[in-house]
């Protein structure tokens, strides 16, 4: 039981931190695991690193 609640506390604190963008999950990364069979996994769809407005 304890175990179940400080690990429930650590998920809301985790989810918490990454609204904030104070810091980043340790637990669960942005990038997808890779597959069972080994293929590298798909690199995730993200936009051009460049600023709006300029």
């Amino acid at each position: 039981r304890f175990e179940e609640l400080s690990q429930t506390e650590a998920q809301l604190i985790n989810e918490v931190n990454t609204y904030c963008g104070a810091a980043q999950p340790t637990e669960a990364p942005q990038t997808p695991a890779p597959p069972a069979d080994g293929t590298p996994p798909e690199p995730p769809a993200e936009p051009p690193a460049t600023p709006p407005g300029q």
